[in-house]
């Protein structure tokens, strides 16, 4: 997957096109930021090549870190949108106004805000869980023991280590 494809459905489908932002400015975003969160998350050294502006190496870039970029993507963005609204000077408390059959309703901002905030929330949770997922899937044992030791044994050779066989 390339980082404009992957900018592209998270334009699309995470933000369903209503953002303001832009493909390019999501792409140059998980470029210069959201790939070195994501080494840094889950200790890989992938990097952009200056040709493509594709991620290298390629073959190893899963759908799994592309889902944990897409995460980092995503608290950023909720976490701008919640400080649009917490920086905001003027804060209105009226909820709804009526009159004569006429309604009008102001959105409080800091409801809305807290509504950002628990997304941002949200996805540090799914971000965690994926960075877990991750991570345990591509550990391996530090030991082996009990049946599958006795199995493992009867299939690898002997060394010796004061002959060096």
């Amino acid at each position: 997957m390339t980082i404009t494809d992957l900018s592209s459905y998270i334009w699309q489908e995470e933000l369903n096109e209503t953002s303001s932002t832009s493909i390019p400015e999501i792409a140059y975003w998980l470029r210069n930021n959201g790939l070195g969160q994501l080494n840094n998350l889950i200790h890989t050294s992938f990097y952009i090549d200056s040709v493509s502006l594709d991620v290298e190496p390629a073959s190893s870039f899963s759908i799994e870190e592309a889902a944990i970029l897409v995460q980092l993507y995503l608290i950023k963005y909720y976490q701008l949108q919640a400080n649009t609204f917490l920086g905001s000077v003027g804060v209105n408390d009226t909820i709804e106004y009526s009159e004569k059959g006429h309604v009008i309703r102001k959105l409080n901002k800091n409801e809305q805000a807290r509504t950002w905030l628990s997304l941002v929330t949200s996805n540090k949770e799914n971000l965690k869980d994926l960075v877990h997922g991750y991570k345990i899937g591509k550990s391996t044992p530090k030991s082996i023991e009990g049946e599958e030791l006795l199995l493992l044994s009867q299939y690898l050779p002997r060394y010796n280590r004061v002959l060096g066989e």
